[in-house]
This record gives C-alpha cells, structure tokens and sequence, in this order.
C-alpha cells in the first residue's frame, strides 16, 4: 500500500533527521535554523502558559496512556505486542537520557519549564513521550479495523500534537 510506503519514509526520514542534529549538536555547532527559529517563537512569550500547559499534556498523561495502552494490549491477550511497546517505549526513555548526557545541549534562555534533575534539553522527553505514546495509538488505529478516514484523521492529529509539543 503506497500509503504505508510514504509512512516508513517519513519515520526513515525522521530517525535520520534525529541522528544528525544529535551528530551535529554533540559537535556543538549551532544549527542553522536554530536561532531564527527561537526568535521567531520569542516573540509568543504573553503564550507561555498555553505552550507549557501543551507541553505538561506530553508529560504525566502521556505515562497514563502507556500504561493503558500496555493494559489493553495485555487483556486483549496480544501480549507480544504489550511487551514491545513497554520495552519500545523504556528503550526510548533510556535513549533520550543518554543522548542529552552525551550532547550537553542547554536549555534555551530563560528557560522556566525545567524539569527536577533532567538539565539538558536535547532531545525533549516531552516531545519524545508524546510522539512514541502517540504514534503508538495512531498504529493501532491504523492497524485496526477503524474506517480509513478515522485512521487519517488520527494520525494527523496526533501530527498536530506533536507538533504543538515541539514549539
């Protein structure tokens, strides 16, 4: 299905894209696209609470929605997958620690979102959380028997979120 083949191209994409800006911020070379980026979204501090709340909807809730999804996996009796996702998404927490302890990258100026014993800010465990959690739900969706323009309108909210997340 050529709808499949555009997805695996764009986690493909993503995975290298990762591999890279960790690469080139381990070198600590300050991309391109980074400061007119940050001053563009500085211009929205008055939105500072909005933003951080979209950003604490991709902390402990996203734990929540793990968990269930791990649970009903588990009762559906598709126990090889709950326990992928529960090493999937372990891997992905492990991963995130070790790639901020080997790139250093700090928290953005006057940063006030910042979480208790975590001091770097590369790669973003919220976003990380919200885009492994989520793409998880919007894979079973696709997967299930849920009408295709349900499974669409999933993954492109669940594409929003993210996004939202990452600003």
């Amino acid at each position: 299905d050529r709808v499949d083949l555009v997805l695996d191209l764009l986690v493909v994409a993503g995975v290298l894209g990762f591999a890279i800006l960790a690469v080139v911020l381990y070198a600590q070379v300050t991309p391109f696209f980074d400061p007119p980026i940050r001053d563009a979204l500085l211009q929205y501090r008055a939105w500072h609470g909005l933003w951080n709340d979209i950003s604490e909807a991709a902390n402990f809730p996203m734990i929540g929605i793990a968990v269930a999804i791990i649970g009903y996996l588990w009762w559906r009796h598709r126990r090889r997958e709950a326990v992928l996702v529960g090493v999937t998404l372990g891997l992905v927490t492990a991963g995130s620690e070790a790639v901020k302890e080997l790139v250093h990258r700090p928290r953005p100026p006057e940063s006030q979102t910042v979480v208790p014993g975590v001091i770097y800010s590369f790669p973003s465990g919220h976003e990380l959380e919200a885009v492994c959690i989520l793409g998880i739900v919007a894979l079973l969706v696709w997967r299930s028997r849920a009408p295709r323009p349900v499974a669409v309108g999933v993954a492109i909210l669940v594409a929003i979120f993210c996004a939202w997340v990452a600003i």
